[in-house]
């Protein structure tokens, strides 16, 4: 049976009761000009605040009606009111970068009402045509995809809100760009042997070392804590993501899906490093004392300090045009640890559940033509099999 909500005082005709959702959020609904609001906040008081805020802007004639609402005003409310609670930090910031980058100087100042079809096509054309901000070019199908997504989602609460009645944004509209993969520039087992024997003295050679044995995203290693290593089990627990909002490096205690919540095994070399890197940093502490940042990262700074993911990334491309290794992203190196997994023989099963791929299909669908040069191999080896017995 579903819980009930609870409330705070009985609901008076047109002042709107604060009462408590089945998530958790308060909530309160209030009648402006004849028209409902829906406000949302963690507690109660802060509910009661933005209501009495609300009544006292309609009461000075300052809320904009429903039908001069712009889609700029109308982003922020749903940013704060409906969103803000719900995203998590990184995807919050992401929106609203978005909004604030594409979205509000093409359309954000037409009103939401008078919204068309033809004006979303137009702003989805010009991000895909000349949408970065550095001039270079235009935006990735997958970027154009997501801000899309964002003004659905946007205005299909505006119905609900009943500022428009339709969504001018719907699939239906909007001819969206398709969506290209990036190229995968995974670096393969010998080109991995060689990149890990040229960077050994490097201070970050754990990390890579670690990185490719494992296939971890980036978050999930630098989000590595002493007490996530089981030296005994030769075991590392991936729980926790190190990501950036803005500026700002945030420790995130969850990971991308359910099934990247995992325990994944480690080499003997990589507990060999790892115990190498822990007796460093113990040594570290010692120098630094007091000023050493007690968080308890496994890759970190001298001082303790967790490093930086849009670091990590200069640093390994720097590393790869200074040995003339084909240009990657740092995520390519997880490719390279499924790569070397199934040229090795290891089942895609396996394989998946290492990387914590959401399905099957998904490891599948990635590793395609590494499967197939597998296969091919595998027809050789028949033919060279069935040739020796004529």
């Amino acid at each position: 049976m579903a819980k009930k909500r609870k409330s705070t005082g009985r609901r008076l005709n047109g002042e709107g009761s604060i009462y408590q959702r089945n998530d958790g959020r308060w909530c309160c609904q209030i009648a402006i000009e004849g028209k409902p609001r829906y406000l949302y906040g963690k507690t109660a008081q802060e509910v009661k605040n933005k209501r009495d805020e609300l009544k006292d802007q309609a009461s000075k004639g300052i809320l904009p009606e429903p039908n001069k609402v712009t889609v700029e005003q109308w982003l922020k409310t749903w940013m704060e009111e409906y969103k803000k609670n719900k995203l998590k930090p990184s995807t919050f910031h992401s929106y609203n970068q978005l909004i604030k980058l594409h979205i509000n100087p093409r359309i954000g100042a037409k009103k939401v009402k008078d919204l068309r079809p033809s004006q979303i096509q137009k702003m989805i054309n010009e991000c895909y045509r000349e949408g970065r901000k550095d001039g270079t070019g235009g935006l990735s199908g997958r970027t154009v995809k997501y801000i899309h997504s964002i003004l659905l989602q946007a205005l299909d609460q505006a119905i609900k809100e009943k500022l428009i009645a339709y969504n001018p944004a719907s699939a239906d509209s909007i001819s969206l760009p398709r969506h290209e993969k990036p190229e995968i520039q995974p670096l393969y087992t010998e080109q991995a042997r060689d990149f890990l024997r040229a960077i050994k003295e490097n201070r970050l050679y754990p990390l890579y070392l670690t990185d490719i044995s494992t296939g971890l995203r980036r978050g999930e290693l630098l989000g590595l804590q002493w007490p996530d290593i089981s030296f005994t089990d030769k075991t590392a627990t991936i729980k926790r993501s190190l990501i950036q909002v803005g500026g700002n490096v945030v420790l995130q205690e969850s990971v991308k899906t359910k099934k990247s919540k995992r325990i994944v095994s480690l080499t003997d070399d990589v507990i060999a490093e790892l115990r190498r890197l822990k007796a460093r940093q113990a040594q570290d502490k010692l120098l630094m004392g007091e000023a050493y940042h007690k968080d308890n990262f496994v890759f970190c700074w001298e001082d303790g300090r967790p490093l930086r993911p849009d670091y990590v990334y200069h640093h390994f491309v720097r590393l790869l045009e200074e040995l003339n290794l084909p240009k990657s992203r740092f995520h390519d190196l997880r490719h390279s640890f499924a790569t070397i997994m199934l040229e090795q023989g290891v089942d895609l099963e396996t394989t998946s559940a290492m990387l914590g791929h959401n399905s099957l299909a998904i490891t599948a669908d990635i590793y395609t033509h590494v499967r197939q040069e597998i296969q091919a191999a595998a027809a050789n080896k028949m033919n060279d099999a069935l040739s020796a017995s004529k």
